[in-house]
């Protein structure tokens, strides 16, 4: 099957690529490249994109925030509490109309330049919404006042681990983004032992956040192309 699609796409003129593959799948693509070249004279390149690593951390830490590390997000969260009237509810049929209007709001308050890059994570959040509960998704939301000023989406992948996709917070609310953090890792701490909150896809303030959070490891993501 790889080696129809390589013949068909290079036919065209075109490089092959294949994205986000993790090491785990890196020795089959790297023996499945050697033996294709070998075959036709075509060479290949694999590549680390440390834009798409995607980061682990333990969910029951990222609950916690335990240690001299996190002590900065810890202040962030007592000043949250203490400061407002918050609750927190799951997404559920009864709320989710009302976290679209909230993330409708939040990208209208969003500068021309995160606009372009906001498009496509709107596209996947659209379809997350359209069948959230068809897909077997889990999500919270925070409000203060009764009013929302976060949310965080995301499912499992697997027995151990669950994935974060998205997660969106009012910015002119003091501690949201970290609460909105810590109050989803709660919930997924009592079912699952990672949390993966995906890549920063490059964004240098985004990497420094999910750095800063102290995860447990990250996981290389590589492109491999044959030309």
């Amino acid at each position: 099957m790889l080696d129809k699609i390589a013949t068909e796409a290079l036919s065209s003129g075109k490089p092959v690529r294949f994205y986000q593959f993790c090491n785990d799948l890196a020795p089959l693509l790297l023996q499945w490249s050697e033996e294709f070249c070998e075959k036709t004279g075509k060479r290949y390149q694999v590549t680390s994109v440390r834009n798409d690593f995607e980061y682990i951390y333990s969910s029951k830490k990222l609950a916690l925030l335990e240690g001299h590390l996190l002590k900065p997000k810890r202040n962030q969260i007592n000043s949250f509490t203490k400061n407002n009237n918050w609750s927190f509810a799951h997404i559920s049929k009864e709320n989710i109309e009302k976290v679209k209007q909230f993330n409708a709001l939040w990208d209208e308050k969003r500068t021309e330049e995160e606009v372009t890059s906001l498009q496509k994570e709107n596209i996947a959040l659209e379809e997350a919404f359209a069948h959230f509960f068809e897909l077997k998704m889990e999500g919270i939301v925070l409000l203060v006042e009764e009013k929302i000023v976060a949310f965080a989406i995301g499912f499992p992948l697997n027995e151990d681990t669950f994935l974060v996709l998205f997660e969106k917070a009012e910015r002119s609310c003091k501690g949201a983004y970290t609460m909105i953090n810590k109050l989803f890792a709660n919930e997924i701490s009592k079912k699952y032992t990672y949390i993966n909150r995906a890549e920063d896809a490059g964004d240098e303030g985004l990497r420094k956040a999910k750095l800063s959070y102290q995860p447990e490891y990250l996981i290389e993501v590589n492109e491999l192309v044959v030309y």
